[in-house]
């Protein structure tokens, strides 16, 4: 029952709720090596690493062989990027329980909307590499991988901040800079305005391009 209660705590968004009663359960049932786990994803679904790797390493002293234990081991080790470590578990795991790959990608979505592309890609690799048939995780590493290429470093503010962003740039060259360049040299308004041209050029015609060359 609390065990229900902790996972629908958690997809309606109560997250602190969620954690109380895994720790009620914790409380009650010490060595249940399956509520470490259930409290760890929690911890690696909002981020606390550190947190959700000390459970792991709890629930790993309680059933080292456990394939759920395993699975939160390899993700903490992905996050933190001991790759070598997560390789085994994670080929092993998602090879024979398919189904594990939605808290995988739940997780590359997660990281992604963090800002940790470089993170995410890092899992979906090895998701991929353990799933080679996964179009879905396929797809999700094309696209992480034209994130994180050099050279849209430029464009990580679009990435990053999307439409508000956009939307706040072209609020500024549109209505403040013509008021700022009346001080400035003619030299420099124009270096600065085709600057702005080549940038949005680019924003608009690079990132469509890119995936077609890697």
């Amino acid at each position: 029952g609390r065990h229900l209660l902790a996972n629908l705590q958690a997809e309606l968004g109560d997250l602190a709720g969620s954690e109380q009663t895994w720790i009620s359960l914790l409380r009650d049932y010490p060595d249940n090596a399956s509520l470490y786990v259930g409290y760890g994803r929690l911890m690696l679904n909002t981020l606390n690493v550190d947190k959700a790797r000390r459970l792991a390493a709890e629930a790993m002293r309680r059933e080292p062989y456990d394939d759920e234990v395993l699975y939160l081991a390899g993700l903490c080790d992905l996050v933190d990027g001991r790759q070598s470590d997560a390789t085994k578990h994670l080929e092993t795991l998602v090879r024979h329980h398919p189904d594990k790959l939605a808290s995988g990608y739940a997780l590359i979505m997660l990281l992604e909307q963090r800002g940790r592309s470089r993170d995410a890609l890092r899992i979906a690799q090895q998701l991929l590499r353990a799933s080679p048939d996964s179009t879905t995780i396929l797809d999700v590493v094309r696209r992480l991988k034209v994130q994180t290429h050099w050279s849209m470093v430029p464009l990580y503010p679009i990435m990053r901040w999307g439409w508000p962003f956009a939307i706040g740039i072209w609020f500024a060259m549109a209505f403040l800079f013509p008021v700022v360049a009346k001080g400035l040299s003619s030299q420099l308004v124009i270096g600065i305005t085709v600057t702005w041209f080549v940038y949005c050029l680019y924003s608009w015609v690079w990132p469509r391009l890119l995936p077609r060359l890697i």
